[in-house]
């Protein structure tokens, strides 16, 4: 109910991107806490922060892995980097 509410009066939500999965302990796998879907669903847009090669967030053992996750698995809008050389690198190739 909380982001019916926001899509009242904004157009999307930028959350840390460590708010987007979870590490399950008993594999290290990463599952999707559905927050992404879940703004998509009010029609808001979800470009998180920071991607950062240099310190990557739990469960990510290269800045690539982080990339195809968020982006394929996760489908998102955009997103806030430190590193846009590298993203747009990526982003070349997969499109």
């Amino acid at each position: 109910s909380g982001l019916e509410k926001l899509a009242e009066t904004v157009d999307g939500i930028g959350p840390w991107v460590e708010q987007l999965y979870r590490v399950r302990r008993r594999d290290g796998s990463k599952a999707d806490t559905g927050l992404t879907a879940r703004a998509h669903e009010q029609g808001l847009v979800v470009p998180p922060y920071t991607f950062r090669a240099d310190a990557l967030p739990a469960g990510f053992s290269n800045f690539a892995d982080l990339l195809v996750f968020c982006i394929d698995d996760l489908a998102l809008d955009g997103l806030f980097t430190d590193f846009p050389g590298r993203v747009n690198k990526f982003l070349r190739r997969i499109s």
